[in-house]
């Protein structure tokens, strides 16, 4: 791979070399000010295991545009900071592009993934709630949580969790939800709705059987057929 700096420095255009054999110190009583108003600014350290210091006794401060990033200094507890303006962006990455491990920062949410986006692990969070995802959304499991409820999802399956109760889904055909005003199961066309103070069952063909005595009782009843029905049994009693 080829030096980045090395390829920056060859293309800066020099009118003018200062060649140094040994140390070179420079030392200003005021302030000192290195400024390119032309080409670009090169600082490096290219020696066989050198190193490169920016040292401060107060605040080391980097710009480019809005993005800041800037050290304080402190004897026991030093302050970092890096901002990127704000609608900006921050990314930090290790790893391969697309394997590895990725933390995004944004003005109103926070990602942290792991390998190949929308297949690997993540944590999002936003302004008001927190999402954990394995797998592809839709297919693959996830937890989200915001202030008034808490929902698990594993492909076309779901359990959800609020402030009014607990609903549950297969594939949207298959649904169960209880609240304070009682318990609805659903299969398709066929329900059954118990509540505190009713009991309701729909279905389009339905079976009742007992192997020793069936009781229905109710001060007012109404039992009814669009097409036909059909009452059997060996003593059948109508009262």
């Amino acid at each position: 791979m080829t030096n980045p700096i090395s390829e920056l420095e060859d293309s800066i255009a020099s009118n003018e070399d200062h060649d140094v054999l040994g140390s070179w110190c420079v030392t200003a009583g005021g302030g000192v000010s290195l400024c390119s108003y032309g080409d670009d600014l090169v600082l490096s350290s290219r020696g066989d295991g050198t190193n490169l210091f920016l040292d401060a006794t107060g605040t080391a401060s980097i710009y480019a545009g809005s993005a800041q990033f800037a050290m304080q200094a402190s004897d026991t507890a030093g302050k970092v900071s890096l901002t990127s303006g704000v609608d900006g962006t921050i990314v930090f990455q290790s790893g391969l592009p697309l394997l590895g491990s990725v933390t995004t920062l944004k003005a109103t949410s926070t990602c942290i993934q792991v390998g190949v986006p929308d297949l690997g692990p993540s944590i999002t969070l936003t302004m008001d709630s927190i999402t954990l995802q394995v797998g592809p959304p839709g297919v693959g499991a996830s937890i989200t949580m915001n202030p008034t409820g808490i929902t698990l999802k594993v492909g076309e399956v779901s359990l959800a969790l609020s402030l009014t109760g607990i609903n549950e889904s297969v594939l949207d055909v298959v649904t169960r939800a209880a609240a304070v005003s009682g318990h609805t199961l659903k299969a398709a066309e066929t329900s059954l709705a118990v509540g505190v103070a009713n009991l309701s069952a729909s279905a389009p063909i339905s079976s009742y059987s007992s192997d020793a005595t069936s009781s229905i009782k109710a001060a007012i009843s109404n039992d009814s057929a669009d097409a036909m029905k059909a009452i059997k049994g060996g003593i059948v009693m109508i009262q």
